[in-house]
């Protein structure tokens, strides 16, 4: 999905979840949820989701979309422990 795509799928869908994935090193995806279905943000390429290397690159990239955008972290203790499932020990934080 690219940025043209998020902001029309946002004015038909209100409910419609912007989210900052943060991943090992300093890489952030962009990830869009709508109901059950889930969408990483895109360029040129369709397959390949935009890498970002901050909150501040993406925030500025997402520009002025009319939607909250929350960073989710999961917890190095899934990995370790085994006992939960990743959605169990994520963190959720309101960025903008």
């Amino acid at each position: 999905m690219n940025l043209k795509e998020l902001k029309q799928l946002i004015r038909e869908n209100p409910g419609t979840a912007v989210n900052l994935v943060a991943n090992e090193g300093n890489i952030y995806l962009c990830q869009i949820t709508k109901g059950n279905n889930r969408y990483f943000l895109t360029e040129k390429d369709p397959t390949f989701p935009i890498l970002f290397h901050s909150i501040s690159e993406a925030t500025d990239f997402l520009g002025k979309i009319e939607q909250p955008i929350n960073l989710i972290q999961h917890s190095a203790y899934d990995e370790m422990v085994g006992n939960q499932t990743a959605e169990e020990t994520y963190s959720s934080l309101q960025v903008r």
